[in-house]
């Protein structure tokens, strides 16, 4: 596989965040945890990933790449954010 630098991506979700798909896909190979929360973002990596399609600036494909891969691997869809308690799908609504 393509190594990545884990200082760059410390957490699943910084390396969502940055739409890296290769590092995201890797990670969880490697057994990081899909539904981890990341202390720095305040979130959980499927609240990135999920997020990102909605960004103007991110990538659709990419995004949706991203997001296969988390829910692969178990990543749970009804987890809700801490500031505002909406579960991710409503984002998709």
């Amino acid at each position: 596989m393509w190594p990545f630098n884990s200082k760059q991506y410390p957490s699943l979700a910084k390396a969502v965040h940055n739409g890296d798909v290769r590092a995201v896909r890797e990670m969880l190979e490697r057994g990081d945890d899909p539904n981890s929360y990341d202390p720095d973002f305040k979130v959980h990596a499927i609240h990135f990933a999920v997020g990102r399609l909605s960004w103007e600036t991110a990538d659709y494909q990419d995004s949706v790449e991203i997001v296969k891969p988390l829910v692969q691997h178990g990543a749970n869809v009804n987890i809700r954010l801490f500031r505002d308690f909406r579960v991710i799908l409503h984002w998709l609504g």
